[in-house]
């Protein structure tokens, strides 16, 4: 009866879907509950509010992606309303972690890594491709990495690099250095790694603030 009673509702905004969510997680109602969350898949929120919704309700499924575009997110363009609903906190943690970022972003964007040439593939000159190697990292990927508004994740460096032409390093060359930072970079994976902490550290707040709601 009760999951019935949730298949034609006569609803058709964002309150009321949130109304129904505040109502069922009260009651403990789960099957109204999974249609509220469900239901309000389909609407566009803003980050903070969804992880504000995330701790009040417990709902960790919705943590991940808006964590991920608040690292992103300059501070300057988060509103009143944003740090409101993220509180002292969540602002916390998101803040520490995009420090964090933004540290391993520098020291990666400044210090271009390069393998030992012995074993690299034969080159008739290995001198002009590394200096084409540094070239191309100062002056393309670093811009990258840095971009005010949309810069590249580690995680897409590989494949950025993959795609970089530079006609003065030899082919072997350029694939032999890139295979090797990928395998030997450890920093590429960093970033991944602080965001999932953050990430964590969240649902453990949201997991808290529920056992005291």
């Amino acid at each position: 009866m009760i999951n019935s009673s949730w298949e034609t509702p006569q609803i058709d905004d964002i309150k009321g879907y949130l109304d129904i969510l505040h109502i069922t997680h009260m009651w403990g109602i789960s099957a109204g509950f999974k249609y509220a969350i469900n239901s309000l898949n389909k609407y566009s929120m803003r980050s903070a509010y969804k992880i504000h919704l995330v701790c009040r309700y417990g709902i960790p499924e919705w943590i991940a992606v808006p964590v991920r575009v608040l690292l992103r997110l300059p501070l300057k363009d988060l509103t009143e309303d944003d740090y409101n609903h993220l509180g002292y906190d969540v602002f916390s943690k998101l803040a520490l972690g995009k420090e964090n970022i933004q540290a391993m972003r520098r020291k990666l964007a400044f210090f271009a890594p390069y393998p030992n040439t012995d074993d690299a593939p034969h080159c008739s000159n290995p001198e002009r491709c590394k200096k084409a190697w540094y070239r191309a990292w100062g002056l393309d990927l670093f811009r990258l990495i840095h971009h005010p508004s949309d810069h590249l994740s580690f995680c897409d460096v590989i494949f950025t690099l993959r795609n970089m032409k530079d006609s003065n390093m030899h082919p072997e060359c350029r694939n032999f250095v890139i295979d090797w930072v990928e395998e030997s970079c450890p920093g590429l994976q960093k970033e991944e790694h602080v965001i999932r902490q953050v990430v964590a550290s969240i649902q453990d707040h949201a997991r808290i603030h529920m056992i005291v709601d």
